[in-house]
This record gives C-alpha cells, sequence and structure tokens, in this order.
C-alpha cells in the first residue's frame, strides 16, 4: 500500500476517534510492517485524553459524526493544537470539505469504502507535514 510513500524510520502515533472496528482492522492492515502505530478512542473524551498524555501524536483520523450521529469532527479539531487532523466520512462533498479545510482540517476522506492508495497518502502526507513544522 505504501509503494512510493515516504514512511517514519521510528513509531509515529496516528490517533483514530470513534472509527468503527472494520475501519480500524483496515488501518492496521495498510500500515502493517512501518512505523505507524496506531491508536484508537471510542469518543471524544477518550480521544482529548489520549491527545493530553501522548505529546507527539502527530495524525488523528477522525470519523466525521459518532455512533448516535452527533457531530464531532470539531470538537476532535479543537483539541488536536499542533496535531493535524483527517476527518473521514462516508459522504463527502464540496461544501463539507470546504468547511473542514476553512477550520482547519487536513484533509477530508471517504470511508466507504476506504481506498487504501487515498488513506496511505493522506497520513503519510499529514505526517510529512508535520515532520516538517516541528523545530
Amino acid at each position: 500500500m505504501l509503494r512510493n510513500l515516504p514512511t517514519p524510520a521510528k513509531g509515529v502515533r496516528i490517533l483514530g476517534v470513534c472509527l468503527n472496528r472494520r475501519d480500524q482492522a483496515l488501518l492496521l492492515e495498510f500500515f502493517k510492517g512501518t512505523n505507524f502505530n496506531f491508536y484508537f478512542a471510542d469518543d471524544v473524551e477518550a480521544a482529548c485524553k489520549m491527545l493530553q498524555t501522548a505529546r507527539r501524536t502527530p495524525v488523528v483520523l477522525t470519523e466525521a459524526k459518532d455512533g448516535r450521529s452527533n457531530i464531532i469532527w470539531k470538537d476532535v479539531l479543537k483539541a488536536s493544537q499542533s496535531t493535524l487532523v483527517i476527518v473521514v466520512t462516508r459522504r463527502p462533498d464540496e461544501i463539507f470539505w470546504v468547511e473542514a479545510m476553512d477550520l482547519g482540517a487536513h484533509d477530508v476522506i471517504h470511508s466507504r469504502p476506504f481506498h487504501p492508495r487515498e488513506v496511505c497518502r493522506s497520513v503519510v502526507l499529514a505526517w510529512k507535514h508535520w515532520q516538517d513544522s516541528q523545530p
């Protein structure tokens, strides 16, 4: 999946928020054998705690809504500060994409189905952008 894309030499934390179990398994499969280490939070509160305790989490993938259809991506974005947020949505459209980007999301990707190349490209580019912005 990661052919021709750079990967980290050391472990890099990636946080997934409110992703369903199938999507979690796909992410683990896409990045198997790399130094991208995925951690998952079932809700925004758990994600905020993880972001506070794990100082160097460069990338967060978050569902746009949780299982109860509550919009959560904006809360994750606010809690993320120096972390780059990729919003995962089932129905991306231009209006949603523009709003997410205007509010500071790094990218918006479609989750039904996850396209391996798109997901890998988005995560790797977010990590590289984060890495290049570090002092």
